[in-house]
């Protein structure tokens, strides 16, 4: 049974298999780019600097520096987890941790935001993998933030809480 996230601005479920773990997400359509998030490459350079220096395999061959400007938020969440994998594993005294990704979308099969996120950590990261998503969602909320996502959507803001605790137990 998938494990399941869900808040206002996005929701994920998660299948994890033996050599990789699959991501469903949705996020609103208004917003399924980061350019509606001018703020992006600043809250990642003070809060997640690292990710910006990640590989990635683009059709534009841009850095993910300057990718991350004008990316989809299912690509930039994807880079969020493969990073913060990284890091774990660095921080457990693991030389040189590889992790692999792919971030897939058919708006024309599936709802406009809806994104299909293969990571390559299946089993053995199962210890590792909730750890990883919590800080990713807690970082990509910290992107679409509530000015954010009012702007995104043209609403006003409200003074309700954005989202829930995050607790992903796998």
């Amino acid at each position: 049974m998938p494990k399941v996230y869900h808040d206002e601005l996005f929701s994920f479920s998660i299948e994890d298999q033996q050599l990789t773990t699959f991501i469903k997400m949705k996020v609103h359509p208004t917003f399924a780019y980061t350019d509606n998030f001018p703020q992006t490459y600043e809250v990642l350079k003070q809060y997640f600097p690292s990710v910006l220096l990640a590989k990635c395999f683009n059709r534009k061959r841009l850095p993910f520096a300057q990718e991350v400007k004008d990316t989809e938020l299912g690509h930039l969440f994807e880079h969020l987890i493969l990073e913060n994998l990284y890091r774990i594993r660095l921080s457990q005294s693991v030389a040189s941790p590889v992790y692999k990704g792919v971030t897939e979308w058919d708006w024309n099969r599936e709802p406009r935001g809806t994104f299909n996120i293969t990571l390559h950590a299946g089993f053995r990261d199962a210890e590792i993998l909730p750890r990883a998503i919590n800080k990713s969602v807690e970082l990509l909320k910290k992107v679409i933030s509530p000015i954010s996502v009012a702007d995104a959507t043209h609403e006003t803001p409200t003074d309700s809480h954005i989202g829930l605790p995050v607790d992903i137990v796998l």
